[in-house]
């Protein structure tokens, strides 16, 4: 259902972060780009009707860009370019709405990789030891939707999850050295007004008729009969083979009854698992693994808390390595840079930002 906030017409079931996020996106929208609304079909009764919605771009004026209409004008001859090469991402269904993380991640990292200070800029946030980007590898050293690294290991990907363009990958991925030379690799998981991180599909799957199995088994039962989780035995998936072998990473305390991982933790749990088995075939020496958020983003919080309490960042057991391989940003830990003040055209992205996506310091 829409409701009009306004002047806006969005949906009624927005928070108040989210309306602010979407508002603001859709006030640059009406001055640049278009101020007709957006639609999907929803079904009412035997019929499907018009459901006008402020945040959408209207479907047929998709055809005049090349790339999404959202992404920042500074940056869109160089995302073009980039789509062109062996390293261009598929877009999302929703690339076409002002608030798409997808969208807003590519404006967000793109001028900071490609700039020739990048390496500064990522310098205090990049995991320890990064000494410099790769330029050899992916697009310049970096790759959005870095895609269950395919090219390594089939079709059906590095963990056997890639079903029907479905499977586990990162946002975003920086390839660098650090300050011994070694290959290593940096995944990004990039949230914008999402309330949550995907859960385990088959703890809810029709699929699954063990689900009762889901709530009787923790970590520990999983790890040592893997059988009664429904993605290694009926789908043969790959993560708890990971998981035998990396268990001791997760030696913090969790709360939860049966699977900690059924949850919302399990996505930051699978993309561990992707950097572990990167990092076990030997395609990079040193895979860590981040999250960024908009810091008006507190709905995600409790689950990162959860997660971190699972490796153990907060109980005082975590190994210096745990510690190393996950870590959590908001925008603002990027944006605050002081090189950013000192370039123009930094300057002007950054105002940009924090305009469009409503980011206050």
């Amino acid at each position: 259902m829409v409701k009009k906030w306004s002047g806006y017409r969005l949906p009624n079931y927005l928070n108040q972060f989210q309306r602010t996020v979407y508002c603001a996106a859709i006030d640059w929208k009406r001055e640049h780009i278009c101020e007709e609304a957006g639609f999907c079909l929803q079904k009412k009764g035997s019929e499907y009707v018009r459901q006008y919605n402020d945040a959408l771009i209207p479907d047929n004026m998709w055809w005049q860009w090349k790339v999404p209409p959202m992404i920042y004008e500074g940056i869109r001859e160089g995302v073009e370019q980039m789509q062109q090469s062996d390293y261009g991402y598929t877009f999302h269904n929703y690339a076409y709405h002002v608030a798409s993380s997808q969208t807003a991640c590519v404006n967000f990292f793109f001028p900071l990789l490609m700039h020739d200070a990048a390496d500064d800029l990522l310098r205090p946030l990049a995991p320890e030891g990064f000494d410099h980007i790769d330029r050899t590898m992916l697009y310049h050293g970096f790759q959005f939707e870095y895609g269950a690294v395919k090219e390594y290991a089939g079709r059906e990907g590095i963990l056997g999850d890639c079903w029907h363009g479905t499977g586990t990958d990162a946002d975003l991925v920086v390839a660098y050295r650090d300050a011994e030379g070694h290959s290593c690799l940096w995944m990004l998981e990039f949230k914008l007004t999402e309330e949550r991180f995907t859960k385990c599909g088959a703890a809810s799957s029709a699929y699954n008729k063990t689900k009762h199995l889901c709530r009787s088994n923790g970590m520990a039962e999983l790890t040592a009969r893997p059988d009664r989780c429904h993605y290694h035995s009926y789908c043969h998936f790959r993560y708890w083979d990971i998981m035998q072998r990396h268990a001791d990473f997760f030696q913090g305390t969790c709360d939860a009854d049966g699977c900690p991982f059924s949850g919302g933790i399990n996505q930051l749990w699978r993309n561990q698992l992707l950097a572990f088995a990167i990092e076990d075939a030997g395609y990079f020496h040193r895979v860590d693994c981040a999250v960024v958020l908009h810091p008006g983003n507190t709905k995600l919080l409790p689950v990162l808390a959860d997660y971190e309490r699972l490796i153990g960042h907060h109980d005082g057991t975590a190994s210096s390595a745990s510690r190393r391989r996950f870590s959590r940003f908001t925008y603002l830990d990027f944006l605050h840079h002081p090189l950013i003040g000192c370039d123009a055209g930094l300057s002007a992205w950054r105002q940009w930002m924090q305009q469009v996506y409503a980011i206050r310091s």
